[in-house]
């Protein structure tokens, strides 16, 4: 692949991956702000629950396929090759994960009484239409993160996003209760993921002469399974840090604190999600045969740096204004929830930078190291969470997820300094976000806290404008690879028109 298409490559799936979280983020947080205020606490927590159950089984039911099979295809050259590796895939696979699903449906009611929550049983319809549709957006998402067709998965998002806000508003308004909301979703998410398997299935049967030509040797679906283990042990690790906390606030505390802790968890990794937008557009590339180490170095530093250049300053800012800021997006019933926020800032700084640090392992092969930290910092969270939740409450939780997910930072970050010789701050841009706009924006937000009257929304201004003009004119984003950007959108155009 030449350094023009392999560029091409990155920022368009990197534009659609932004495009899908942008979907996704608009329309949730929409949704969320309207839900909180139409619910009372109690009520509203049922939802993260369900949420938090939901991605649970998905991970469990889709045995780590969907990310090795991005990984998998993102390695064959030809559409023919990747057909044929989801059609051999599916049928080996398919039918296991239906009986897995059969399963877990006939113990579903004893899952609502170990939670000690009944009001999950009059939900088991809902529940399982919503897992179901679930499954089918996670293996859309993978599936055109490894054949390069992100537009597919981001129009899913935004069809999503747009049926399920629709729903909602005149439902919750009709009926403000937990089971209005979760019936919403489930019906505003079926004509949308229907739409987006007939269109993976029309991108993946345009093939070209050459793709008879280039025909690779599939790899066994015994292969693809055994590199997903690891990944489904990661995943499920994963779940061992923010939605085990909410399973846990619930079986020690009420839903009501359930609620307080989550639309802080919301608005993190709803962040977080902008950030594995640029993981997206990179990642594939560790998997290409004719990408050098010295290639991937470069592709990680400048990730790395786009990153932080995003979340820096909205960790600082929700840090110092968490309650201001769960006031306005929430209503004042969530405003007491700010120090859980401002705890979990920290963890959205570590999950940004994971983001793009994790595929580095993912697609180079050493899935099992990210496994084995994953599995220990979730061990050491749920263990913590049993000792402060009862105590503490959702500041508990926060607190536990820190102690955990720090494990799992630090050692995916040594693993992926011995992949990627070679010093990382060598780059200039980087070292101006640490030590230049970093102590900058850090005096500002609390000149704004401490001395200014409406300084939440001084700060703000601050964000909107000076940072953007700040981080351009210390070259921290060059005019170059703005340039790059416009003109790839410019000949995507151009191209539509002919």
């Amino acid at each position: 692949m030449t350094a023009k298409a392999r560029s091409d490559l990155i920022i368009s799936t990197s534009l659609w991956a932004l495009l899908q979280i942008v979907f996704i983020q608009a329309g949730a947080f929409v949704t969320t702000m309207y839900v909180t205020r139409m619910l009372s606490l109690n009520e509203y927590g049922l939802i993260p629950l369900i949420n938090s159950m939901v991605l649970l089984l998905v991970v469990f039911l889709g045995l780590g396929l969907p990310a090795s099979l991005a990984r998998f295809l993102a390695g064959q050259k030809t559409r023919i090759g990747q057909r044929q590796l989801l059609v051999k895939t599916g049928i080996k696979v398919l039918p296991l994960i239906a009986v897995m699903g059969l399963a877990l449906y006939l113990v579903y009611p004893f899952l609502a009484v170990m939670l000690n929550e009944p009001r999950l049983l009059a939900l088991k319809w809902y529940f399982f239409a919503i897992l179901c549709l679930e499954m089918i957006r996670v293996f859309v998402e993978k599936i055109c993160h490894g054949t390069g067709t992100m537009k597919i998965s981001a129009s899913l998002s935004g069809w999503n996003a747009i049926a399920i806000l629709c729903i909602t508003v005149p439902a919750v308004w009709w009926s403000p209760t937990a089971a209005m909301v979760v019936a919403a979703k489930a019906v505003g998410m079926l004509i949308p993921s229907i739409r987006a398997i007939l269109s993976i299935r029309r991108a993946l049967s345009k093939t070209k002469e050459q793709d008879d030509i280039d025909r690779q040797a599939l790899p066994r679906v015994r292969e693809v399974a055994a590199y997903g283990f690891p990944l489904t042990i990661i995943s499920l690790s994963a779940f061992g840090f923010i939605q085990m906390d909410i399973m846990l606030l619930t079986y020690l505390t009420d839903t009501s604190t359930v609620a307080l802790y989550a639309v802080g968890v919301l608005l993190v990794m709803k962040l977080t999600d902008i950030a594995r937008a640029m993981g997206f557009g990179v990642s594939p590339q560790y998997a290409k045969p004719d990408c050098e180490p010295a290639q991937r170095l470069r592709l990680y530093r400048s990730a790395l740096k786009y990153v932080l250049v995003f979340s820096l300053p909205f960790a600082i800012f929700l840090a110092t204004f968490a309650g201001d800021t769960l006031n306005l997006l929430f209503g004042s019933k969530y405003a007491n929830a700010g120090p859980s926020l401002s705890m979990m800032c920290l963890y959205f700084l570590m999950a940004t930078v994971l983001a793009i640090s994790s595929p580095v392992l993912d697609f180079g092969g050493r899935a099992k190291i990210r496994a084995y930290a994953a599995f220990s910092g979730a061990a050491v969270n749920i263990g913590l969470n049993f000792l402060l939740i009862p105590r503490y409450g959702a500041l508990g939780a926060a607190a536990a997820t820190l102690c955990g997910y720090s494990l799992l930072f630090f050692v995916t970050l040594i693993t992926v300094k011995t992949m990627l010789p070679g010093k990382l701050l060598s780059d200039v841009g980087l070292r101006r976000v640490f030590f230049v706009v970093t102590p900058a924006f850090v005096v500002l937000v609390v000149a704004c806290k401490l001395y200014l009257d409406h300084g939440f929304y001084i700060c703000m201004a601050a964000m909107a404008i000076l940072y953007p003009l700040a981080i351009v004119k210390l070259g921290i984003v060059e005019k170059t690879e703005v340039d790059k950007v416009l003109s790839f959108v410019s000949r995507r155009k151009a191209s539509r028109r002919g």
